[in-house]
């Protein structure tokens, strides 16, 4: 068995980041499963970068010094576009197939709460706030493409479930905070000198008045999005035969009421300050600043702002649990800013009866190549599944990121 396990570990190791993304650790009392109750309960968090390893990562948020050798190997691994960005979710669903509401569609409720963040940020970005602008005389830096966002929110869900292959819903998202900014055009020019920094910068920022939040539903934004899922049997009728999921979630759009919004509809250029003479430089940042607002041509304020929800689109393959070896595959993208496509495959192997063991590798979302792992326990009644995204984040600080998932779902 040690052999079988290990060659397993040595030829599936492909697939995502996190198992319960792609509902690899769900239960399935039957292939048909078409008379079912159950509750699921479930909570994951992870965080990844495309340069920052977690020793870097940890120093953000725990405080601490960058040093010069954490800085220079970031940005040995920087690219035109970089990330960094984590996600923390839990739910509690209840679904039946066995009641039905009309014909043979049985129904689904769930709430949930999500807490989200990212940033995309330019490798002339990074170097400007960890390196300064002296680097840069003579040259530009460019920051078109930087962005970051912060959503908390919580999400009440209800559905029709049809045998568990289609399922169509509608989610009610309540945000205790929503931010967004982006830089669409920028750069920054040194002179030669030294002597003068250039801002050239279109973009925008919006964000909420947080002090509105409650501990359950605030109305400093809510949005109202459609979900669907289809389910295909690779083989109808065989038992072994794994399945297809296709999905898309919250397509829809947010209404952000008081929203605070800050924008520059075109080009401006701020010619910094002139530090030829350091007694002076108080009076220049003075005069600099008095004049800034007309220069930079920023329009401030409060208002609504209704814009679409940030959807997501999926894609997997999940197994049967009936056969020794099964493959995972599949892909999800999220429409925001710092979250790159999700890719994955991998596989499953079925230890003994009730229990599985997956493991795989993804590239994508916050962050690069990583290796992950998913352990289940099923029983007649109870499922229990464990999962991480990066394996080797829970051993070494130099890998990019880390994951930890719990899933539990009790059939009635």
């Amino acid at each position: 068995m040690k052999k079988i396990i290990l060659l397993y570990l040595l030829i599936l190791v492909i697939g995502i980041m996190q198992a319960q993304q792609l509902g690899t650790n769900l239960w399935y009392a039957s292939q048909n499963d078409t008379s079912n109750q159950i509750i699921h309960l479930s909570s994951e968090g992870y965080y990844g970068s495309t340069i920052f390893n977690n020793q870097m990562t940890h120093t953000f948020f725990r405080g601490g010094f960058v040093d010069k050798a954490m800085k220079d190997k970031a940005l040995a691994k920087a690219k035109r576009v970089n990330y960094l960005g984590g996600e923390f979710n839990s739910q509690l669903m209840y679904s039946d197939t066995k009641n039905f509401l009309f014909k043979d569609f049985g129904y689904y409720v769930g709430i949930s709460y999500h807490y989200q963040t990212g940033i995309q940020f330019t490798k002339d970005l990074y170097e400007l706030m960890f390196y300064g602008n002296k680097p840069f005389a003579g040259k530009e830096a460019i920051l078109t493409q930087s962005g970051a966002l912060l959503r908390d929110f919580n999400q009440i869900s209800f559905g029709l479930n049809k045998k568990n292959k289609i399922k169509v819903g509608v989610s009610l998202l309540s945000y205790n905070n929503r931010m967004q900014a982006e830089i669409t055009k920028g750069k920054v020019t040194t002179d030669s000198s030294g002597q003068h920094i250039d801002v050239e910068l279109m973009g925008g920022y919006t964000s909420v008045d947080s002090s509105r939040s409650t501990a359950l539903f605030s109305n400093n934004a809510m949005g109202i999005g459609i979900d669907f899922e289809y389910t295909y049997q690779l083989k109808k009728g065989v038992a072994t035969s794994s399945r297809i999921n296709i999905g898309v979630k919250n397509l829809g759009w947010v209404q952000q009421k008081s929203a605070y919004v800050l924008s520059s509809g075109h080009p401006f250029t701020y010619k910094g300050v002139e530090i030829g003479d350091i007694a002076k430089i108080g009076d220049s940042i003075s005069a600099q600043m008095s004049s800034l607002k007309d220069s930079l041509s920023i329009q401030s304020g409060v208002a609504t702002v209704n814009t679409s929800l940030p959807f997501e689109v999926y894609f997997y393959q999940v197994p049967s649990y009936r056969k020794k070896l099964e493959l995972i595959y599949g892909f999800r993208y999220k429409n925001q800013v710092g979250y790159k496509v999700f890719l994955y495959a991998g596989g499953n192997i079925n230890i003994k009866q009730y229990y599985n063991l997956s493991s795989y590798l993804s590239y994508g979302g916050y962050t690069n190549l990583q290796w992950g792992a998913t352990i289940q326990k099923r029983g007649e009644k109870i499922n229990i599944g464990l999962n991480t995204g990066n394996l080797l984040g829970f051993i070494t600080n130099k890998v990019y990121g880390k994951s930890l998932g719990i899933s539990l779902i009790y059939l009635l």
